[in-house]
């Protein structure tokens, strides 16, 4: 009777498992079928890392971000953030500083996860009470400051501290121990006059302002770093008898992180070259391609508009023109990303091309230093065209202030 029990449990048993190991069998087989249909290559020419579009007539050639979210994570000193030593202004969460925005290493260009929302500003006159420490520092904001243009409130951590005597400041908090970044204090005299800071003089002061990039080339700075450089600031307001107000930088580093995590993808470098007959002069050179509008930079010619340089022309490998050399191979070089419209810089440089050919018997060539066809110049704008299509998709601003300073 035991055996017969034994036999029935064993192959009921034995029948669960191969109903579970068809099923699984079934399930693998469905995966399978799904991923030969449907999972299909986006044909993104920014989703595939940007890598060298190698028709002839462009060389895409890839610039790393090395590390590019490199952060230094420091210990906390004792005590959180406080609060505005006299008007309690600084309200801080009660949250650790993880010192590191989170982010997906493998999330592609066409991440579907969303933005930080965007705070939409309102344009209306705010009154603050009369002895409130909004309505104290409203009025040092009330005062030309002239080197507005040096900081930008998305990328930039700013703190703003007032006093309230005028005080006299010969020494500043040490902050470089926590940040690497060119940060800059800048100092309100008795006068209302502001001027940056320098080491070693005396300052009679009404205010102070600091400024710390939040990214620059070497990455993003880390949430930590900032709280240590506040709380280094705040024991410097304790003892001064001021007031602080900071930036708020927890919503501009999610929103860079967010951004920065799709921009190693993004450099698009463009290299084209013309060929002469003969041997010119650099000095001649200089003269020709001066009435085109270009500039000499240490012996690199630049057309640049509204600041922005759209492309360059050197000697071979990007050296710099020597004046008393002739030259028969100069190298047209442009970062397309750095352009807010990168097929207006292109059309500028088949434009210049064109000039150049109408004046000197020369040839334009490819980034290999072919001859370039129409073929080579059709294909060349529809790369541009796709890859500026492809970053407006995916909410990048080519030629804007975070790709400036990343590359």
């Amino acid at each position: 009777m035991d055996t017969i029990q034994l036999l029935i449990i064993a192959t009921v048993v034995a029948l669960i498992l191969l109903t579970i190991g068809y099923y699984l069998y079934q399930e693998a087989k469905f995966k399978k079928m799904v991923e030969n249909n449907f999972n299909q290559a986006t044909d993104d020419i920014i989703i595939e890392d940007n890598k060298s579009f190698t028709l002839d007539g462009i060389d895409t050639s890839k610039q790393s971000i090395s590390n590019a979210i490199l952060q230094k994570d420091m210990v906390i000193p004792d005590g959180e953030p406080h609060n505005d030593p006299l008007f309690d202004m600084q309200k801080v969460d009660k949250k650790e500083f993880s010192g590191n925005v989170k982010r997906d290493n493998e999330a592609s260009l066409f991440a579907t996860d969303t933005p930080p929302a965007a705070k939409i500003p309102e344009f209306k006159e705010v009154i603050h009470p009369e002895h409130s420490v909004e309505a104290f520092f409203a009025n040092i904001h009330k005062i030309d400051f002239p080197f507005a243009k040096a900081i930008n409130p998305d990328l930039d951590f700013i703190v703003d501290i007032g006093f309230e005597e005028i005080t006299k400041i010969r020494v500043l908090p040490e902050i470089s121990q926590f940040t690497n970044k060119a940060f800059a204090f800048y100092i309100l005299d008795k006068n209302n006059q502001w001027s940056s800071f320098n080491r070693g003089e005396k300052y009679v002061a009404r205010a102070l302002k600091l400024v710390v990039p939040l990214v620059d080339y070497e990455g993003l700075t880390s949430q930590v770093q900032l709280s240590n450089i506040y709380n280094e600031l705040h024991k410097f307001v304790m003892q001064n008898n001021a007031h602080i107000a900071k930036s708020n930088y927890e919503e501009a580093i999610a929103k860079i992180g967010y951004q920065i995590k799709h921009l190693e993808k993004i450099p698009l470098k463009l290299n084209l070259f013309i060929v002469m007959q003969e041997n010119y002069a650099y000095s001649d050179l200089l003269r020709f391609f001066t009435s085109l509008g270009l500039i000499d930079n240490k012996g690199i010619l630049q057309l640049a508009e509204g600041g922005q340089v759209i492309f360059k022309i050197s000697a071979d490998n990007e050296a710099p023109f020597r004046i008393n050399d002739n030259y028969k191979q100069l190298q047209i070089t442009a970062l397309l990303h750095k352009q807010a419209d990168p097929l207006y810089a292109v059309e500028k440089i088949f434009d210049l091309a064109e000039k150049v050919m109408q004046n000197f018997e020369s040839r334009l060539l490819t980034s290999n230093k072919h001859i370039l066809g129409q073929k080579d110049y059709d294909a060349i704008i529809h790369h541009v065209k796709k890859y500026t299509d492809n970053a407006k998709l995916n909410g990048i601003e080519l030629g804007g202030a975070l790709i400036n300073r990343i590359f």
